[in-house]
């Protein structure tokens, strides 16, 4: 039991020394641990120091700032450099990258670590290297002027350096792999305060320069985005790619030319092109129109999308617009006609409540309202007018929204008639598929081919059987609409539109279909990159002052075209002829019955009049009783 508290005593008297005067170096290193912390907000904090540096001491002290960590919900380690490898593979797959502090007390700890780093990603981490001189000035040296690049470092890494005792704190970085950059970050003010930071500024805003670090790229032949002319690249990709040189710094060594996009080939898992230069090392970058998969990801690194390009299927527009037989109901909304049906029953019921009297037959005045009503929709008016008030009201409210109606109805339907639209089966990139009986085409060894052959979307997989076999597809646009002219099939583009292609003297007229849109990135660099954040932040930045829509504009790239429309024929407007001859064959037949029924009436009403002339002729030549006996008539 006294053996207990004498330890104790001693442990805590030995705790009070290291973090007092006694020792400036492990208090320095602390609050530099935490101010590090607090800049960045990591997932944890992991601590590096060789076995031999484990003294009592330093033991002890490691020990309080892992368990004050701890108390505060930092998940703090203290490891070794032979176990490191292991728990850094575990905390670099978390969102957030750790924290590691690496003590570095002789140089014999300098040339350890750095053999570590070269088999790390250092990016996945951000570092805080304490240099101390517990053994020799070398590491101190070391620190204030180093040498190469010896810890494997990139130009997104972030590496914090608390040199000896000195109160500036650097951090390093490497352009060239080669030689390792230095930079002022803060000042360490003491061991309460921690470090006053010179700027709070993300990375991607205080590295600004790669020091004319060289970049060798790959294009697309024939790309309408990007070319290559006087050795240098024109085009609105072109355009963003010389912004962003002048922005961070960076030039173009050399430009390789591939005939295709590229793919990936199922059959040896393989990609082609473009791609498989990036894949290998050949390039440092794809400078193109490039569409966005989840396959491509995987294996390379895309900057922010440019911009999103729609993507049409472009068609021959048919000869005949056919105007459909339901198009006089489709010239009002299904709500509307409802409305109009529903006043037109409502209405005469109102009327026969306010006309109606016990003297008065209830089913005839209502039939008669519903004549007078369905009178007004049709332009007749009425034939006498109501003496009440209140229904004169309701009728000139009838004969005004009736009057209103028409108006709409005739505009209405004047323009739904008359306007042409391509009569197609389908009107969807959906009712293509479904439809059969179009081809389809794309430009041959293009971005949308490999899409098409390769894309696990289900109505491009339900598309792919249509696509027209790999010889008989065009080479470049004209070549495709021209196929559209003269065959039937359909032209899958989603590339930007140029009108030079469809000009007055094109064989024949053409409409699209909208098939939805793709996200385009114009550079591609290889997984993982250390420059993307850099590029996406610059392209961020252009898309918010709007100069890559300027860019797009100058070099006049467009949108897809309207449709086209035809003139109306014959056959086109033939539902429109029948619905005119059937209203006139139908009045011809009324007229022609009313016509009739006047002549029965009229023949019926002389017989009349003629068969009472006779009995006045009776009645003055005969006397009355003979002419009532001769009648038939008795007293």
């Amino acid at each position: 039991m006294k053996y207990c508290i004498v330890l104790t005593l001693y442990f805590t008297a030995m705790h009070a020394s290291l973090l007092t005067n006694g020792n400036k170096k492990i208090n320095y290193y602390g609050s530099v641990i935490d101010s590090s912390y607090r800049r960045y907000n990591p997932s944890g904090v992991i601590i590096i120091s060789a076995k031999k540096a484990y003294s009592f001491e330093s033991f002890t002290f490691w020990h309080a700032i892992s368990i004050e960590m701890s108390n505060r919900g930092i998940a703090t380690t203290i490891t070794d450099y032979q176990s490191f490898s292991d728990k850094f593979t575990i905390h670099a797959a978390h969102p957030l990258p750790p924290l590691v502090a690496v003590v570095l007390g002789s140089m014999e700890d300098v040339y350890i670590f750095s053999k570590l780093a070269m088999n790390l990603n250092m990016s996945k981490a951000k570092w805080v290297l304490l240099f101390s001189n517990d053994s020799d000035e070398n590491p101190c040296s070391f620190c204030r002027n180093p040498v190469g690049n010896l810890f494997n470092l990139k130009f997104n890494s972030e590496m914090i350096i608390a040199c000896c005792d000195s109160t500036i704190i650097e951090e390093w970085w490497s352009i060239d792999n080669n030689h390792t950059s230095v930079g002022q970050l803060g000042r360490w003010i003491d061991e309460n305060r921690g470090i006053d930071w010179s700027s709070n500024e993300a990375l991607v805003q205080r590295r600004t320069s790669m020091g004319g670090r060289t970049f060798r790229i790959v294009i697309a032949k024939d790309s309408a985005q990007i070319w290559e002319e006087d050795g240098h690249v024109r085009g609105p990709i072109g355009k963003l790619l010389n912004a962003l040189s002048e922005s961070l710094n960076f030039t173009i060594s050399s430009i390789i030319k591939e005939d295709s996009a590229g793919f990936r080939d199922p059959d040896n898992s393989e990609w082609t092109g473009p791609f498989r230069r990036l894949i290998r090392g050949e390039v440092d970058m794809i400078v193109s129109r490039c569409i966005i998969t989840s396959k491509r990801q995987k294996v390379m690194d895309f900057t922010l999308p440019i911009y999103d390009e729609d993507s049409q299927i472009y068609i021959k527009q048919p000869n005949a617009t056919v105007i459909l037989w339901n198009a006089y109901f489709q010239a009002f909304h299904e709500e509307i006609w409802a409305v109009i049906i529903g006043t037109i029953v409502t209405i005469p019921l109102l009327s026969t409540l306010i006309m109606y009297r016990k003297r008065l037959p209830f089913f005839p005045l209502i039939f008669e309202n519903y004549t007078s009503v369905w009178r007004i929709y049709c332009q007749q008016g009425l034939s006498v007018f109501p003496t009440e008030t209140s229904s004169r009201i309701l009728y000139t409210s009838t004969l005004v929204t009736a009057l209103v109606v028409s108006i709409t109805y005739s505009a209405s339907l004047t323009s739904f008639l008359t306007v042409s639209t391509p009569q197609l089966p389908f009107n969807t990139i959906t009712g293509f598929a479904e439809d059969g009986t179009y081809g389809l085409i794309t430009i041959r060894d293009s971005l949308d081919y490999t899409m098409f052959k390769l894309s696990n979307d289900p109505v491009l997989r339900k598309m792919w059987p249509l696509m027209m076999p790999e010889e008989s597809l065009p080479q470049n646009k004209e070549q495709a609409f021209h196929q559209v002219c003269s065959e039937q099939v359909g032209f899958y583009l989603s590339a930007t539109y140029t009108t030079n292609y469809l000009d007055d003297n094109f064989p024949c007229k053409i409409t699209m279909i909208v098939a939805g849109y793709i996200q385009i990135s114009g550079i591609v660099m290889p997984l993982g990159s250390e420059y993307t954040a850099f590029f996406n932040y610059y392209i961020q930045r252009y898309a918010e002052r709007g100069l890559l829509s300027l860019w797009m504009k100058q070099y006049n790239t467009e949108g897809p075209p309207e449709p086209l429309h035809g003139s109306v024929q014959l056959e086109s407007v033939i539902s429109l002829f029948v619905a005119l001859s059937g209203a006139f064959i139908i009045a011809l037949i009324i007229f022609l019955i009313e016509q009739v029924l006047h002549r029965q009436r009229n023949r019926l009403t002389n017989k009349k009049i003629q068969q009472l002339q006779l009995i006045n002729l009776e009645w003055e030549r005969f006397p009355r009783a003979t002419f009532r006996k001769n009648l038939g008539f008795r007293y």
